[in-house]
C-alpha cells in the first residue's frame, strides 16, 4: 500500500506549537507581506497566509502596491525593516519583470527574512550553517522524514532549480547525506534517470512531467509543482493507488502546500523569539533539519 504523505498533520502540529509558544512572547509575532500587482494566485496565497496567522494568534499585514509604485515599495520595505513591531517580512513573488527582485529582497534584514531568500540566508544554507530556510523546502524535508527518518545514502532527484525551491532543497538533501541529481523540465530523457532514484521531487509546474510507472520500486515521490487547468489543480507527477511499486507519494493539493504554510508560521515564530532574545524551544528546534 502506498504511504500517502499529506501535509495537514504537519500543519496541525506546527499550529499547536505556535499557539503554545506564541503566548510566551511579549507581543504576537507580526508578519508584513508586500504584494505587487493583481496576480490572482498571489492574492490567494497572501490571504491564506494572513488567515492562518490570525487563526493561531499571530498578526499579519498585507500591503498592496500597483505595478508603477517601485519607489513606494522600496520605502515601505525600508520602513518595515526598522519597525520593531514587525518580526517577519515577505515580498510576495513573482514580481513584474521591470522590478529588480533580488535588489528588493536585499532590503529585508536577514533576521526578518522568514522566506529565506536574502543572499545572507541563502549563503548560510550553502555552507550548512542555516538560519532562515525557504518554507517549501522545509516542508518537503518534513514530508520525507514522515516517510523515513534517516535519508543518508539515498539517491535523490530534484527537478527544478529555482532559488525558492529547487536549489535550497538540493542543498538540504545533500546536507542530509543524499546523493543528489538536479534536473530541469528540459533535461533530455528524464525517464531514463527515474529508475535509479530513491527520492523523486518535482518543482516545475508541468502536469504529467513524471509518471510513477517509470520510477524504481520503493521510491518516494514528492510533488511541489502545481497548476490550475479547467478549474482543476494538477501536479507534475502522475501516480495512483494502483502504483503499488512505489513506497510513498504526496498528493496535489494537500501535500506540500500545507507544510509550506506551516514552516512560514514556524519561521515567523522563530524570528520573534530571536528578536526578543529568547532561546528557541526544543520542540520547535526539533522540526528544523
Amino acid at each position: 500500500m502506498i504511504n500517502v504523505l499529506y501535509g495537514d498533520d504537519i500543519l496541525n502540529h506546527v499550529q499547536a506549537l505556535c499557539k503554545k509558544h506564541g503566548a510566551c512572547l511579549s507581543t504576537p509575532p507580526h508578519l508584513h507581506i508586500f504584494q505587487v500587482g493583481n496576480y490572482p494566485p498571489s492574492t490567494v496565497y497572501v490571504n491564506h497566509k494572513k488567515k492562518v496567522a490570525e487563526n493561531i494568534g499571530f498578526k499579519a499585514t498585507i500591503q498592496p502596491f500597483d505595478e508603477h509604485e517601485k519607489n513606494a515599495l522600496t520605502e515601505a520595505l525600508k520602513n518595515a525593516a526598522h519597525d520593531s513591531n514587525v518580526h517577519g517580512m515577505i515580498l510576495q513573488l513573482p514580481l513584474p519583470n521591470h522590478f529588480n527582485q533580488q535588489k528588493l529582497l536585499e532590503l529585508i534584514p536577514p533576521h526578518k527574512d522568514v522566506d529565506g531568500l536574502t543572499i545572507t540566508n541563502a549563503g548560510k544554507l550553502y555552507v550548512n550553517t542555516p538560519h532562515f530556510i525557504p518554507c517549501t523546502p522545509l516542508g518537503v524535508m518534513a514530508l520525507l522524514r514522515n516517510w523515513r527518518q534517516k535519508l543518508h545514502g539515498l539517491n535523490a532527484l530534484v527537478v527544478g532549480r529555482s532559488p525558492l525551491v529547487g536549489r535550497p532543497l538540493s542543498i538540504l538533501l545533500q546536507n542530509a547525506g543524499c546523493t543528489v541529481t538536479v534536473a530541469t523540465s528540459h533535461t533530455k530523457d528524464l525517464n531514463a534517470i527515474l529508475p535509479h532514484k530513491d527520492i523523486v521531487i518535482s518543482c516545475v509546474g508541468k502536469p504529467g512531467l513524471i509518471n510513477a510507472k517509470h520510477c524504481q520500486p520503493g521510491a518516494c515521490l514528492i510533488d511541489v509543482g502545481i497548476i490550475k487547468e479547467k478549474g482543476k489543480l494538477f501536479g507534475d507527477i502522475v501516480w495512483c493507488a494502483q502504483d503499488v511499486h512505489i513506497s510513498a507519494a504526496s498528493p496535489v493539493p494537500g501535500g506540500v502546500g500545507p507544510t509550506t504554510i506551516a514552516f512560514l508560521m514556524l519561521n515567523l515564530l522563530k524570528a520573534a523569539f530571536e528578536q526578543e532574545g529568547k532561546p528557541l524551544p526544543k520542540d520547535m528546534a526539533a522540526l528544523y533539519p
